[in-house]
């Protein structure tokens, strides 16, 4: 058994590169261009019934839930086979650089840490909860009702 794991040819890593670019670029673009002036120019936080809840609910709880949902779906399994196995890279997987085959702690490193991210990430996820909680009580409907009627042209039914 050779002692580095196999690497991708250069047409296959630029393969790897141009698909990756294929969803990248066209996404920033779309959310350059078209989402955040759209944003800076809405007030539709302000206007929308539950547009504060939506903000700090999403911004505090959904957001890291997510990160940490796509960080388990494209990292989980490998961490798992990984610490099965305490080998990196796993057996038979291509890697980009040459990379010597590590066994044991050396290899399970990388799982303890992406655990402690895991968990970094859910506290922070609670501590967002609650803080969600906290400011969107803060909100004064009277005052809230005063600025809606204002700046979103809402008469009240």
């Amino acid at each position: 058994m050779s002692k580095y794991a196999p690497q991708y040819t250069f047409k296959e890593r630029i393969k790897i590169i141009a698909l990756h670019c294929l969803w990248a670029i066209p996404l920033f673009l779309v959310l350059d261009r078209i989402f955040f002036p759209w944003l800076n120019e809405s007030n539709w936080i302000l206007c929308h019934p539950y547009g504060w809840h939506m903000l700090w609910y999403g911004m505090g709880v959904f957001a890291p839930l997510f990160m940490l949902l796509v960080g388990i779906l494209i990292q989980g399994r490998d961490m798992l086979k990984i610490y099965r196995l305490k080998q990196y890279p796993l057996p038979n997987k291509k890697v980009m650089n040459k990379t010597k085959y590590v066994y044991g702690f050396r290899a399970t490193w990388r799982c303890y840490f992406f655990l402690i991210w895991c968990v970094g990430v859910l506290a922070f996820t609670v501590f967002g909860y609650f803080t969600a909680v906290k400011q969107t009580s803060l909100v004064d409907p009277k005052r809230l009702e005063q600025i809606q009627q204002k700046e979103c042209n809402v008469s009240k039914m």
